[in-house]
């Protein structure tokens, strides 16, 4: 099979990637073992791994030589954060899992936490510090699926644009406190933020990110970045509304040198979600 190779001047290819957990994933799951076998990418976020994607799509995945982060729900230990969430639910899976190449790095240490501000079990983070095993050189990742107000939660007197974003400055803030307790711990390593943030780049959550040192590779690339593309196609197989700001992004740490940033808009990419893949080929 093809594959498109990394920009010749990058060593990483880092990859956000949310398969929609809906009665489709069976049908679909082919075509996005397919896709990540085009694009290679040596370290992957993933959103709305559900139960499914868990017992079939994982292994699948694995076989083909990546393996996914330790990190997993943990009832018995759930952190106090956790335990203030507006969920009602804990989950039993991981729904935004990490998952790497394991011929280039083995896991150092990783954790599951999911959101306060969150009305629903499958928003979060996972928080993983990967070791280069021929370098020894570490990186962390914080992969996240932020939080969102749907009309079918019935949260009267709720609204996305108002409250949903104030959740998701709130989640901003839970990651950057997770980046400084990885950082205290392993120093200043290259960094990446992947995930679907379910809000455009106009939005609080966007500035504090920022604000608290991360870059938008889209923004950072140096050869060529999807500059106008919306990332979100409500309708599987069609192209997405670019009239609107992109939800899904790779922040970078500014050691980091992004070459190139993709949204990937080609058929086989848009048959496999709603979301399209987006990646970010990088030097560390």
């Amino acid at each position: 099979m093809n594959f498109l190779p990394k920009y010749e001047k990058a060593n990483l290819r880092v990859m956000s990637a949310n398969l929609l957990f809906d009665a489709t994933a069976p049908d679909r799951e082919g075509k996005i073992l397919e896709n990540i076998a085009y694009y290679r990418p040596d370290i992957i976020g993933f959103q709305e791994i559900n139960k499914f994607y868990h017992q079939s799509f994982i292994p699948k995945l694995e076989a083909t030589g990546y393996k996914f982060v330790s990190a997993a729900p943990d009832p018995e230990h759930r952190r106090e954060s956790e335990l203030r969430s507006l969920s009602a639910k804990y989950p039993a899976n991981n729904y935004f899992p990490i998952a790497y190449r394991a011929d280039r790095f083995e896991e150092v240490e990783s954790a599951f936490v999911m959101y306060t501000s969150t009305y629903t079990y499958t928003k979060g983070m996972t928080a993983a510090v990967l070791r280069e095993r021929e370098s020894g050189k570490l990186i962390g990742h914080i992969n996240t699926h932020a939080a969102l107000i749907l009309g079918s939660y019935k949260l009267e007197g709720m609204s996305d644009r108002v409250d949903g974003a104030v959740w998701r400055a709130d989640n901003a803030r839970q990651m950057l406190e997770e980046k400084k307790a990885i950082n205290e711990k392993y120093g200043d390593i290259p960094f990446f933020f992947t995930g679907d943030f379910n809000g455009g780049e106009e939005e609080e959550y966007y500035r504090t990110i920022t604000s608290g040192g991360m870059l938008n590779s889209k923004y950072a690339a140096k050869v060529c970045a999807s500059i106008g593309q919306f990332t979100f196609h409500p309708v599987i197989g069609t192209l997405p509304d670019n009239s609107r700001s992109p939800i899904d992004h790779i922040f970078v740490s500014p050691d980091v040198t992004v070459w190139v940033h993709s949204i990937e808009t080609r058929q086989e990419v848009l048959d496999t979600s709603d979301h399209c893949m987006i990646y970010a080929d990088v030097s560390i």
